[in-house]
Order: C-alpha cells, then sequence, then structure tokens
C-alpha cells in the first residue's frame, strides 16, 4: 500500500496555532453579527423616539386648536383668541425646533409654521372682512396648515 501523506507529528505549537485561529474568526464572526444587531436596534430607537416627538408636536398643534376654539369660562376670556393663539404658536415653535429633522416634509412644514408665526392682527382682521369667518375660524386655520404640513398622512 502506498501512503500518498507522509506521517508527521503534531506539535503543541500546531494545536495551539488552530486553537487560536479558531478563537480568532469567532470573535470576529461574533463582532460582525453583535454590530449589526446593535445598529438595527438603534434604527429602531432612534425612528420610536422620532414619531414621538412627531405626536407630542401634533398634539401641541391640536391643544393649540382647542384652545382657540374654548368657549367662555369664569377664568377664560373668549373675547380675545389671539391671547390663547400666541400661547400656543409660542408652545409648537418651540418643540418644532427640537423635532424639526424628524419630518420628511420639513420645508412645507417650515414654510406654514413661519406663515403662521409672523401673522400680524391686522391680516387676521382682513382675512374675517374677506371671507366673513370668525377669529377664531381663521387662526385655528393657520394651526389647520400646521396640522396638515406634519401629518404623515398627508
Amino acid at each position: 500500500m502506498i501512503t500518498i501523506f507522509a506521517h508527521t507529528t503534531n506539535s503543541d505549537w500546531t494545536s495551539f496555532t488552530f486553537a487560536l485561529v479558531g478563537i480568532l474568526i469567532g470573535g470576529l464572526v461574533a463582532h460582525t453579527f453583535t454590530k449589526d444587531r446593535d445598529s438595527r436596534m438603534q434604527r429602531i430607537i432612534l425612528k420610536r423616539e422620532a414619531d414621538i416627538r412627531k405626536r407630542e408636536f401634533l398634539r401641541l398643534v391640536v391643544r393649540g386648536c382647542y384652545r382657540i376654539q374654548r368657549p367662555a369660562t369664569p377664568d377664560h376670556d373668549p373675547g380675545d383668541p389671539w391671547i390663547a393663539y400666541n400661547e400656543a404658536i409660542t408652545e409648537i415653535s418651540a418643540e418644532f425646533a427640537m423635532c424639526e429633522g424628524d419630518f420628511p416634509d420639513a420645508p412645507r412644514l417650515l414654510s406654514a409654521l413661519r406663515a403662521a408665526t409672523t401673522l400680524e392682527k391686522e391680516q387676521v382682521e382682513a382675512k374675517v372682512r374677506e371671507s366673513g369667518k370668525s377669529h377664531r375660524c381663521i387662526l385655528t386655520g393657520f394651526l389647520a396648515d400646521i396640522n396638515d404640513a406634519a401629518s404623515p398622512d398627508k
């Protein structure tokens, strides 16, 4: 019988080298899988946080609309919805500064927000005379424009 391979004896260094190579390859594979898993989880967490910020922003817009349309109570003067509008638009602007990058259509939203923040009382009076709608309806319309620009389904 002819032997093709010569019989060699394994040295201690051969076993050690193969064990070391196996450990290094295993560590590299584990690191690669772990890194992918961690980056995937980080993206999921960041998306969830962005969704929370967007919901909070939309909640402030809707809350502002309700404040403007709020009927008279002993502690609320319904005669001047401008005060409620200014309070609401201040909160909305501050919240937008925190979450501007979370909105896919940020330029459209920024444009609607800019129109709402630069609104003057005289402009509202002119729109009331033009359309015949109430002050509350006109002011709420500006917040509705912000809501439409920020809503994900639009």
